[in-house]
């Protein structure tokens, strides 16, 4: 982010060195650290710090000290990527069992007799008669087994990263794990900048320049998604922009990954006379890996998709309820929002646009719905309580050629259905009032929307931000085959206004690299952002 203090802080860390030390705290013994003071030991705490670690830079550094915060500390962290790795292999468990074991054919052909269908429905002595389709079975797991490989990797590493997190913040900050829940960021952030020897050797860094570190790469991507100067529509025949999880992080390899790691202080020249030539070849290679591994991706996240709803419905949550889109959380946060700041804000807005969205529910479709609901659940209660009574009547009995538990399970899902969609009746009348609240916490108003709140035609383009979540994952799936397409086409060719935006919006710093761009025409969102982070550290 650009600030009006963004010229102090590259002076005050002009001079400063560019690394810090991994393993703060390499010696266990305790009372070594007790035993020197700040004051008078200063340069012998720090010579031993780097005698005895190895150097990363101040940006990750601060980044692990804020996502231990964020994450509620260590033990929290640990528990979290556990749970994270078991479902990691449940999922992959649950599609060697429906891609292997389950017999499809049979599922629609076998019938009660004798046999029973038990014994062929699941193949457990795995046999692939089909060779094309064991190849793409066997790249599918090999994918997987990479991916999932990478995932214990990265939780081994993280475990072993934030031990020594922890005892920094313990040992240094002073602060114990169970307050990380309970303590603010601002504390924290004042325990930094008292201890920030033991980090930044001969810096004085403040709250802006700390967040300013932490979100270097997120300010560069809200640049890119808000200010609309790359093409963002990644699924074809839609104008508006689309961004998933898949678009996301195929920004954040390609052209985040090129300003933060390519365009530093070495190598800055060299990318900038270059940039177009390395976009392309991002581009290409990222757009073709991605090509390829879509397949498997695709069939990875029909997967994912079905275990979520299973999830959302085991909660109490409909799986038609609504969420900001991805897009819509880059287009209102602002530059040197924190997450857990950000998040705060925004979730102050989920009912007051609930409401919105039911105020435009017509009375037509409540009578319908409640018609609907109505027969459903009669006839499912009427059959059940005969399978209560006689539980040979669920097999033996039959309407249209299917026993009676086929009908009650069909409309079981009726009523799981029905319960989602069929809400209470209430309308609401003040649309404004309903709109004013929403922009009070998302600080989004389009001047088009003044005055025509209650306009299908801003209903609309309101939907289209906060989102039905069927909606989002069917965007989430189509753009695994879209946006390698779009890489490999409309970004390949747009290579040279990708790159003069780039150019145009960053600035280099001699020691870390780019940020963005300092300037003296601030623009609204930069002024909106300047103005809470100073709200907000200020409280």
């Amino acid at each position: 982010m650009s600030s009006p203090t963004s010229s102090n802080f590259y002076i005050n860390m002009e001079n400063s060195e560019t690394n810090i030390y991994k393993n703060l705290l390499a010696d266990d013994n305790k009372s070594d650290i007790d035993s020197i003071t700040i004051k008078s030991n200063k340069n012998n705490l720090k010579k031993k710090f780097k005698e005895n670690t190895n150097a990363y830079n101040v940006e990750k550094f601060l980044g692990s000290i804020y996502y231990y915060y964020y994450n509620g500390g260590y033990k929290s962290i640990v528990i979290s990527q556990i749970i994270d790795v078991l479902t990691m292999m449940f999922t992959i468990l649950f599609s060697i069992v429906i891609f292997l074991v389950i017999e499809w054919k049979n599922v629609f052909y076998c019938s009660v007799g004798k046999r029973g269908c038990s014994d062929i429905l699941f193949n457990w002595n795995i046999r692939i008669s089909n060779p094309i389709y064991g190849i793409i079975l066997f790249l599918y797991m090999i994918v997987i087994l990479i991916f999932f490989s990478s995932y214990i990797y990265k939780f081994f590493c993280d475990i072993i990263k934030f031990k020594h997190i922890r005892k920094f913040y313990n040992d240094i900050l002073k602060i114990k794990d169970n307050e990380i829940d309970t303590v603010d960021w601002r504390f924290i952030t004042k325990r930094l900048i008292e201890n920030q020897m033991y980090f930044c050797d001969g810096r004085n860094l403040d709250e802006m320049e700390m967040v300013h570190l932490i979100m270097r790469r997120d300010n560069i991507l809200i640049k890119i998604i808000s200010s609309k100067s790359i093409p963002l529509n990644f699924i074809p025949y839609t104008k508006e922009p689309i961004i998933t999880s898949v678009v996301e992080s195929m920004l954040q390899l390609t052209i985040v990954n090129i300003i933060c790691e390519n365009m530093n202080p070495k190598n800055y020249q060299n990318t900038v006379n270059n940039l177009e030539k390395i976009l392309q070849k991002r581009f290409k290679i990222f757009g073709i890996l991605m090509l390829v591994l879509s397949p498997f991706l695709f069939a990875f996240m029909i997967l994912s998709m079905f275990l979520e709803f299973g999830r959302k419905y085991r909660i109490g949550t409909s799986i038609s309820s609504r969420k900001w889109s991805i897009y819509a959380t880059y287009l209102f946060r602002n530059y040197n929002e924190l997450p857990h700041i950000f998040e705060n804000r925004i979730d102050k807005s989920i009912m007051y646009s609930n409401m919105y969205v039911e105020s435009f529910r017509s009375k037509i479709y409540d009578k319908i719905m409640q018609f609907v609901s109505l027969i459903t659940t009669t006839l499912f209660g009427t059959i059940a309580f005969m399978g209560f009574i006689n539980e040979s009547i669920m097999r033996e009995q039959t309407i249209l050629g299917k026993d009676m538990l086929w009908w009650l399970i069909l409309f079981g899902i009726f009523i799981a259905i029905m319960k989602t969609l069929n809400k209470d009746i209430v309308h609401y009348k003040s649309k404004k009032n309903l709109m004013r609240k929403i922009c009070e916490h998302t600080k989004y108003y389009p001047t088009h929307w003044n005055d025509k709140e209650h306009s299908k035609f801003v209903f609309n383009e309101f939907s289209k931000l906060y989102q039905n979540s069927i909606i989002s994952y069917i965007y989430e799936i189509l753009t695994i085959i879209s946006a390698p397409i779009h890489l490999l086409t409309t970004y390949h060719k747009s290579t040279k206004n990708i790159s003069r935006f780039i150019i145009k919006n960053l600035e280099l710093h001699p020691i870390y690299g780019v940020f963005l761009k300092s300037s003296d025409i601030i623009d609204d969102k930069m002024e909106k952002s300047i103005v809470n982070f100073r709200k907000y550290y200020s409280n």
